[in-house]
This record gives C-alpha cells, sequence and structure tokens, in this order.
C-alpha cells in the first residue's frame, strides 16, 4: 500500500503534542511491511526526518516552496499536492489540520486532536483565529474519508459540532512517547533541594496557568511547603525530550488545569516517569487521564491548592 504522509508536524513541532502524535503514527505506520510511506515536507529548505522513520520503504519527497506560498496557493483554491505527487497515493495520512493542499479524490485520514477553536475562539490570539479561518477545518473534515480522534470527547464534538456523521469518526489508540531515559542537567541542578511542581502553558489562555501558579503560591505560604517551586515548560525551561523525562522522574507533581483538552499527552508522559498529576476536570481529561489522576475544577482555584497539598503530602510519605 502507498501511503502519503505529511511529515511536517514532525519536523516543524515536533516536541508538541501535535508532533509526538505524527511521530507515534508514523512509526506505527512505518513497522508494516507492506506499506511504502512517502513522507512529504515544504518549505525553502529540507528538513531532517527523524531516523526511525527511515528504511527501505520510506522515501522523502520534500517540496521545495515557501510555505507562505504553499498556504496562500491552498487559500485561492489550488491543489499543489497533485502538482508534485504524480501518482494517486492510495491513502493520505494528514496528522492535524492545515494547508494541505490535496485533491478530494485522494483517500484522505485526519487526526482530529480537539475542537478547541471551535468551543471557544477567545482563547486563541488573533493570528491564530485568522489562520484557523483560512484553513477551513471544517471543509476538511468534511473531505477526509476517514477521521481520526484522539479520544470519545473528540468524537463527540465532530458529531455534534460539525455534524460529521458517526460512522466516520473512529478513536485511535494513543501510543506512548517519550520513551527514553532521563539526563542529569543543570536544571535539575539549580532546583536542589526544592520540590518540583511543573506546569504548562503559561503563554496560552487554554491552559488556565493562573490556576497552577495560584495554587503554589497559596500553598508556598505554609510552613510545610515553603520548599515547593513551581516549573513551567515554555517559559522558565525549554527541556530537550531527555531532559523532559528527567523533571518528570524528579519532579512531585505536575498541574495541568486546562479549560479544555482533547487528549492530554503530557499527563501520561509524566505519570510514566512516577511524577503525580492533578488534572482539570474539562473537556477529555477525566475519560484519558492515567491511572491515580487527582481531578479539580479548573474553574475553583481552591480545589487545586487542596489538591496539591494531597499529592506532595503523598509524595512525601
Amino acid at each position: 500500500m502507498k501511503i502519503l504522509f505529511d511529515a511536517r508536524p514532525i519536523v516543524d513541532a515536533p516536541q508538541g503534542g501535535v508532533g509526538r502524535v505524527a511521530f507515534m503514527q508514523a512509526k506505527k505506520i512505518v513497522e508494516k511491511a507492506e506499506n511504502d510511506v512517502i513522507f512529504f515536507t515544504t518549505g525553502s529548505h529540507k528538513p531532517q526526518l527523524p531516523t526511525e522513520l527511515l528504511n527501505s520503504h520510506t522515501f522523502h519527497k520534500h517540496i521545495h516552496i515557501p510555505n507562505k506560498i504553499w498556504s496562500l496557493l491552498c487559500i485561492f483554491g489550488f491543489r499543489p499536492l497533485s502538482w508534485f505527487i504524480r501518482e494517486k497515493p492510495d491513502s493520505v495520512m494528514l496528522p492535524n489540520i492545515g494547508f494541505i493542499g490535496a485533491p478530494t479524490s485522494w483517500k484522505m485520514q485526519l487526526i482530529v486532536h480537539d475542537l478547541s477553536f471551535l468551543i471557544e475562539p477567545k482563547w486563541f490570539r488573533f493570528k491564530q483565529m485568522v489562520w484557523h479561518r483560512f484553513v477551513q477545518p471544517k471543509k476538511l473534515f468534511q473531505e477526509a474519508h476517514e477521521l481520526l480522534c484522539v479520544s470519545e470527547r473528540t468524537k463527540k464534538d465532530l458529531i455534534q459540532l460539525v455534524q460529521i456523521h458517526e460512522n466516520k469518526c473512529h478513536v485511535i489508540h494513543m501510543e506512548k512517547s517519550l520513551l527514553i531515559e532521563p539526563e542529569a542537567n543543570e536544571i535539575l541542578e539549580k532546583y536542589a533541594g526544592k520540590r518540583i511542581v511543573l506546569a504548562f502553558g503559561a503563554h496560552d489562555k487554554r491552559k488556565n496557568f493562573l490556576t497552577a501558579e495560584i495554587a503554589v503560591k497559596e500553598l508556598q505560604k505554609e510552613n510545610a511547603f515553603t520548599d515547593i517551586a513551581l516549573l513551567t515548560i515554555g517559559r522558565d525551561v525549554f527541556p530537550t525530550d531527555e531532559q523532559l523525562a528527567a523533571l518528570y522522574s524528579q519532579a512531585s507533581a505536575l498541574l495541568y488545569p486546562s479549560w479544555y483538552e482533547g487528549f492530554g499527552l503530557p499527563l501520561h508522559e509524566a505519570s510514566r516517569y512516577g511524577c503525580r498529576v492533578v488534572a482539570s476536570t474539562a473537556g477529555a481529561l477525566p475519560e484519558t487521564a492515567p491511572e491515580g489522576t487527582v481531578f479539580a475544577n479548573p474553574a475553583k482555584p481552591q480545589q487545586w491548592v487542596e489538591a496539591l497539598r494531597i499529592v506532595l503530602t503523598q509524595h512525601h510519605c
């Protein structure tokens, strides 16, 4: 089977949730010997694909067109992918919404992570809202032959908000990511003697970071918790995968008070390395969070103070 795979999420944002899911899906496809896979990318410079995706059955097709020009071609109704991929593939795998440029006659599978851009547009910056408007996600959903949802919640959102037929939506099993050994690093040295509390999304309204910050600051006022320190991934540090694994393995807790999530991959990564998790009751998290997760209402910061106290007390024991 000849599969055309959009590898841009893998090389553009490999450490984000979308990039990780794309990589996991790509590995699953490559491991099947009957598949011949063409990974395509666009842009002025050809990126490097992860070596795990390269073998005798795979090929990297880079299209030397700047991404902005590619986007404009798609916005004006052109289907440029067919200009460079002459032979129609058996299937096209799209790890995320974007400016694809594939003919509607090609059989397309699209991974849907969440519909937060439809649920609450104000979570996004103006530039992001404009991007969503031009990408036309609803049109992509309609054109795809199959929609692969990362959770039952995402599937339900597609059916209710976009009126997609249930038979077209399928929930996929999420493979484990970040399967690497932790690496000692200077980040941990800086926080020696502290109980580290991790958080994400300081610059993302949807992640509701303020609630995590409030919970830590409130507990720090108590004598038993003066040694805790909030470490924000993507603001305080920008770790490699090895460093992130080390942070998970040494952290006392991960706070994830998001207003909405389609899956919540960091919860599973943290749990794998023994880090206790406090997660929001919103979106798909009650469905997808790992066993042992403590839940709190994202709209009630005091619940997060109490939940963090419980987790840290248990961890300290």
